[in-house]
C-alpha cells in the first residue's frame, strides 16, 4: 500500500522582504510545526490555525509557508 511523506526543500516566504527561500526540512508534524534549516540554524515555525500557515519570526523578519512538499512512498 502506499502513503506520502514530508520532504524538502520546504518553500518559505520573508514576509518582510517578499522573498521566497527554498529550505531543507528538518522536521515536520502536521498542524502543529514545521523545522527547517535556515542560516545553519534550525528554525521552528508553528502553526497558526486561523491562516492555516506555518509562521514565525526570526531575526526580526516575519515567514511563513502552507506545509512541505510530499513524495509517494510505496510499501
Amino acid at each position: 500500500m502506499a502513503h506520502v511523506e514530508a520532504c524538502g526543500p520546504v518553500t518559505v516566504e520573508n514576509k518582510s522582504i517578499a522573498k521566497i527561500l527554498e529550505l531543507p526540512l528538518v522536521e515536520f508534524a502536521k498542524h502543529s510545526h514545521i523545522i527547517v534549516q535556515m542560516n545553519s540554524e534550525n528554525v521552528t515555525l508553528n502553526y497558526d490555525s486561523p491562516t492555516r500557515m506555518y509562521i514565525v519570526k526570526y531575526n526580526g523578519h516575519d515567514y511563513s509557508c502552507d506545509g512541505p512538499s510530499y513524495r509517494p512512498v510505496h510499501d
